[in-house]
């Protein structure tokens, strides 16, 4: 017995077999009283096509494949072709069985196939979620570090003063800063240091206090220890006025 048995096929070569049959009978009584064949022609054609429609789905009305084979179907088709059906109702039953249990095995495998996506997936994320996570700690650490070398690298009385870098400005004001080579010690390479660094006008260095000092010998200009050496304080103080 067939695996896979439908009797779609059965059905439809019996309604094509009568469309056959009844195309050529109207062709034939066209061509008769028309006496033109390509009329007749044209009339089997229409005819055969038309009843090959009908039997394909008149078949397929009749067999319902979903959930297993439509035994009755099979039957009905089995009696219009004149052969007969089966004695064994062991062998129909099989049939059914087997039919249930591959798709029983199928749906299993498709529901397996989900879980197994779903499962991939959610790995992916938590893997992506991890990284991230490694990431940040990294950078933090990293921030960490590079803020510790810092405070390392800073001079012994930023750390017990706290900070002390002076107030600086992006630009002059009013466009035009203080000729600051009129202080001692302050040439034209130290005047444009200032500049860059943000220090245009001898009021912004008479206000330094002594940490701030501090901060400016060690970090303002290339020459370490001018600004105390010098007393640009006390210099910026009298041109300031």
């Amino acid at each position: 017995m067939s695996k896979h048995y439908s009797s779609d096929n059965e059905c439809i070569l019996t309604g094509g077999l009568w469309a056959l049959i009844a195309a050529g009978v109207i062709g034939l009584i066209s061509w008769i009283f028309v006496d033109f064949w390509p009329t007749a022609i044209v009339v089997f054609a229409v005819v055969l096509l038309a009843g090959l429609i009908i039997a394909f789905f008149m078949c397929k009305a009749r067999t319902v494949a979903r959930g297993g084979v439509d035994i009755r179907a099979i039957d009905l088709a089995r009696a219009e072709m004149g052969i007969a059906a089966p004695d064994n109702a062991a062998d129909v039953a099989e049939a059914e069985d087997e039919a249930a249990a591959e798709i029983a095995a199928a749906k299993a495998e498709a529901e397996a196939a989900t879980a197994k996506a779903k499962a991939e997936a959610e790995a992916k994320a938590d893997a992506a979620k991890a990284k991230a996570a490694a990431d940040k700690n990294a950078k933090a650490a990293k921030a960490k570090a590079a803020k510790a070398k810092a405070a390392e690298a800073e001079p012994a009385h930023v750390a017990e003063t706290g900070e002390a870098k002076p107030a600086l400005l992006t630009e002059a004001r009013g466009g035009k800063a203080d000729d600051l080579k009129k202080i001692k010690g302050v040439g034209p390479k130290l005047e444009k240091e200032l500049n860059a660094a943000g220090v245009f006008h001898f009021d912004q260095i008479a206000s330094w206090s002594a940490e701030e000092v501090h901060w400016a010998d060690h970090h303002l200009v290339s020459f370490k220890g001018r600004v105390s050496r010098d007393s640009w304080v006390d210099q910026a103080k009298e041109l300031a006025k």
